[in-house]
């Protein structure tokens, strides 16, 4: 026959529970109350203080770590990169670069309207510099027309592109 436990063996667990609040509670309501001894209030200050400067020390160390790493030439040579990719994809968005035909759309309607024949103009093919020099690109592009004796000719045209689709034929 099983022995039946008394009510402080089934609830000693709330008991100490119920301690450990009461004195957890008693104490944040001493220091939130102001009852806590000049002692306790220069250690909580102290460890406030000193948190503070954890956090300001964190955030230099993190500041100069991160200006060290800006002037090594990895750094630079991405961010270079990184400009140098902007650069083209906005210029290539900007003057409508067709990946599909390997052209610009708007050079090649300038190209059209300077020939004498325009219906004759057929793109050949279209290059550009990989790395832009001075915020543009170099684009060199070829193409077939007639000329003004309707012979086909085959002619190359150097251009500078800027952001915004400005244009500057290169001669």
């Amino acid at each position: 026959m099983e022995k039946q436990k008394q009510w402080y063996e089934k609830t000693w667990f709330y008991i100490v529970l119920f301690i450990v609040g009461f004195g957890g509670c008693a104490k944040m309501c001493s220091i939130l109350g102001g009852n806590e001894t000049p002692d306790e209030k220069v250690i909580r200050l102290h460890r406030e203080d000193s948190i503070n400067q954890y956090w300001a020390i964190k955030d230099s160390i993190q500041a100069v770590k991160d200006s060290i790493y800006q002037s090594t030439p990895e750094y630079k040579a991405q961010k270079l990169k990184q400009d140098q990719l902007k650069v083209i994809h906005d210029i290539k968005e900007d003057c409508e670069y067709y990946d599909v035909g390997g052209y610009f759309f708007r050079l090649n309607w300038e190209i059209e309207q300077a020939l004498d024949n325009p219906d004759s103009f057929e793109h050949v093919r279209t290059k550009m510099s990989e790395r832009p020099k001075d915020g543009c690109i170099y684009v060199e592009v070829k193409f077939r027309g007639t000329n003004a004796f309707n012979a086909v000719v085959t002619q190359i045209m150097y251009f500078k592109l800027y952001p915004g689709c400005k244009v500057i034929v290169v001669d």
